[in-house]
């Protein structure tokens, strides 16, 4: 088996205008940008140590749009692998469930 974890987290970027058009933030009074972030998510092998896929998007993205995007790249990877794939409590769902019964069904 592939003993695999995955989870986002929000990262905090520096004060540039490019990463601002690109990635959004927390924006304060008169609706100007306080903070600069962006919303990551990667899938982790746990029993090898290495990050197997890994996102950054816009910091308004979801979460479980990001893990959509890295189990699809993860099972291109891990085609003919049993996977144990680990979330933290936000991510279940009858929609993931269906997602990923259908995806292992076309691999």
């Amino acid at each position: 088996y592939k003993l695999l974890a995955i989870d986002g987290s929000l990262t905090d970027l520096p004060n540039n205008k490019n990463l601002m058009k690109e990635f959004g933030g927390i924006k304060g009074s008169h609706n100007k940008f306080i903070k600069l972030k962006a919303q990551t998510s990667g899938i982790y092998d746990c029993l090898n140590n290495m990050m197997i896929d890994f996102q950054i998007a816009p910091y308004q993205t979801s979460e479980k749009e990001l893990a959509y995007k890295n189990i699809k790249n993860t099972l291109k990877l891990f085609k003919n692998n049993e996977i144990i794939l680990i979330f933290d409590r936000g991510y279940p769902s009858n929609e993931l469930f269906n997602y990923l019964k259908e995806k292992t069904k076309q691999t």
